[in-house]
């Protein structure tokens, strides 16, 4: 048989394995996938190959399922093994009727005379089904690398389960292990970025990926943009336009927004490198420019785009860009209020409102004083009219920051509207009891949504709230659909406003300012405490936070009003000795950050579920996000 110095086509292969009747054949997982493509054109019989062998790379269960179908053989065998630990270590052997029943083809069980582990970072061995790092000792581990021992080092550790020094390859790979021992391939630990400040494992998008109809293969890299470390995601599948945003609007339904690339492209097959992997080096740059730049075209729009710039870190800004595509979120938000408010020069006045209904710079250099300026209800993502929309209540310091992460996964899906706290927008508003609140929202959601069913949510103090507007709703007639309570308050009747609101104040700017109870300063603030030393206090603690809290931009005038504002609902939850009934049942979920804690429930719920997050934090939690989604999917259409 003639050997060449080039790599042979899928159809010289497809020759080859035919004219010389090959039983056994290996290949690179991503040429063995090509060849099934090729096959998959053919109209004569496979090649005779029993068993096909591959390693060296991830095989997604799409391929592998590919494989099986067009080549039929009798065997597919995927051999794992790190080059420290010396061929391979494991194998995983499965006839042409066995699955993956895994997002990629296992990696099996060890061979010869090796230990397997699978740990957590601090060394402990992880139960089955539980993932962790996978750590190869035994036979053929490598002594370490040449001339490099602080690599060697941190690769290469003592088996804490053996007592003779015996050393174990820390692979990087992410597994687990099934009851029968064999061993899931998850992806690597080194493939794992931080973007906006969560940490992303890219092998879970490139998973969501490939489950998409017509999606062939995925990969999904974070590349360094002008605005920031962006998720750009790669398809194998047939072009068409649109391809990219509908495979977006997908991924959105199943993850938070920050795990969703910001582009999508459609490739005819991924570029490989001499040994038959996935060359990632290769992949073609993304467009950023699918939105032409337009400079600034006034003073206003200049003054604006200096301080996007700045709070955004960006060099440049144009006024037809949209403020949360370049990487802003509501804390960002606060900071561009904070800057717009402090150089009076400008000539507006902008509101929280304006920044999130109108996010690019055009838009707002439109602004115009109206009476909407006092109308609770704010558009937390754009509006659609596929389905109702989603009112969320706000909670105990009248602000709706707190549904941001929901309104970006519903968006372009369902409309999420916050309702604000009126006291927060008019200084000369009073509320005098929740119930009012409650008629006067009620109102507000009407005027946005004319008749039912609707849909609440409510978190925090937002859930008394949720519960009280879905009372008055039902008293007008009307139907709600879906009521959704986020580790609700719940009164009692026997809770009692204290005239020391000393420990408020330091609970209000622990969780302002992320700070511990031990980092804040001691002082007496009670209910008689005026404006002007509430602010002196306020102060103190927001020069310390300066470095690490988006908050320390806001003026301490308004962080001083939220928390007046937060004391006055404070109050008003007081008053209510219970939740009203209401025709509409809850689905609860509770935070259950602690061990051991006791499991919070509400009796007349349709269900309730506890959720391992804290009370401050629930609401970005995944579980809680799916949860919600769920039951809203569920929801039918408005008429």
């Amino acid at each position: 048989m003639c050997i060449r110095d080039r790599l042979w086509t899928p159809e010289e292969t497809w020759q080859a394995l035919h004219a010389h009747s090959i039983s056994i054949a290996c290949f690179p997982p991503a040429y063995l996938q090509q060849l099934a493509e090729y096959g998959d054109s053919q109209t004569d019989a496979p090649p005779p190959v029993r068993i096909y062998c591959f390693g060296g790379d991830a095989v997604a269960e799409a391929n592998f399922e590919l494989v099986k179908r067009v080549l039929k053989p009798q065997y597919l065998t995927n051999g794992y093994g790190p080059t420290e630990t010396v061929v391979t270590p494991l194998l995983w052997k499965v006839s042409v009727d066995e699955r993956c029943d895994a997002v990629y083809a296992p990696i099996g069980t060890r061979i010869g005379e090796r230990t397997l582990y699978v740990l957590d970072e601090h060394l402990n061995p992880l139960p089955d089904g539980v993932a962790g790092e996978l750590y190869i000792g035994g036979e053929g581990v490598a002594r370490g690398y040449h001339q490099r021992p602080g690599l060697s080092a941190e690769r290469f550790v003592v088996d804490p389960f053996a007592a003779d020094g015996t050393r174990l390859y820390r692979t990087g790979d992410l597994v687990r292990q099934r009851p029968d021992g064999v061993i899931d391939y998850l992806g690597r630990l080194d493939n794992q970025v931080k973007i906006r400040g969560f940490r992303i494992e890219l092998g879970e998008i490139e998973s969501r990926l490939r489950e998409i109809p017509d999606v062939q293969d995925a990969v999904v890299v974070a590349r360094d943009t002008a605005g920031g470390k962006q998720l750009i995601g790669y398809v194998v599948a047939d072009a068409s336009a649109g391809l990219g945003e509908r495979l977006r609007a997908a991924l959105q339904v199943e993850l938070p927004d920050y795990m969703v690339p910001a582009q999508i492209l459609a490739l005819p097959a991924f570029p490989l490198n001499p040994n038959g992997k996935l060359d990632r080096l290769a992949l073609p740059d993304p467009d950023f420019k699918g939105r032409a730049f337009v400079a600034p075209r006034n003073s206003l729009e200049a003054q604006l785009a200096a301080i996007w710039q700045e709070v955004l870190e960006l060099e440049s800004v144009g006024v037809t860009d949209n403020f949360f595509e370049l990487g802003g979120d509501s804390l960002r938000i606060l900071k561009v209020l904070s800057k717009v408010r402090s150089q009076p020069d400008i000539g507006i006045e902008l509101k929280l409102r304006d920044m999130i209904g109108k996010p690019t710079i055009a838009e707002l250099s439109g602004f115009a004083e109206d009476d909407a300026s006092l109308n609770p209800l704010l558009l937390l993502n754009s509006e659609t009219t596929l389905s109702a929309p989603l009112f969320c209540l706000h909670a105990g310091f009248g602000t709706v920051f707190d549904y941001e992460p929901l309104a970006r996964r519903l968006d372009g899906q369902r409309s999420v509207y916050g309702l604000q706290c009126r006291m927060l927008l008019d200084r000369q508003w009073n509320d005098d009891s929740l119930a009012s609140m409650a008629i006067d929202y009620s109102q507000y959601i009407r005027q946005q949504q004319a008749s039912g069913p609707y849909h609440l949510m409510g978190w925090s103090l937002g859930g008394t709230l949720a519960v009280l507007v879905a009372q008055e709703l039902e008293s007008q007639g009307q139907r709600v659909e879906f009521l959704g309570l986020v580790d609700s308050f719940v009164p009692t009747g026997e809770d009692v406003l204290s005239d020391d609101w000393s420990e408020d104040l330091r609970g209000f700017l622990a969780v302002l300012f992320g700070l511990s109870a031990e980092e804040l300063p001691t002082f007496e603030v009670g209910a008689t405490t005026d404006s002007v030393a509430l602010e002196q206090l306020i102060a103190q603690v927001q020069a310390g936070a300066a470095a690490r809290s988006a908050y320390a931009a806001i003026s301490t005038e308004e962080l001083a009003h939220t928390f007046q504002v937060a004391m006055k609902l404070k109050a008003l939850s007081t008053r209510l000795d219970g939740l009203p009934p209401t025709r509409a049942q809850a689905h609860c979920w509770w935070a259950k950050a602690i061990a051991g804690q006791p499991a919070s429930n509400m009796a007349s719920a349709r269900s309730n579920e506890q959720i391992a997050a804290g009370h401050y934090d629930i609401l970005n939690h995944p579980t809680l996000l799916q949860g919600l989604l769920q039951h809203l999917a569920l929801q039918p259409v408005a008429s």
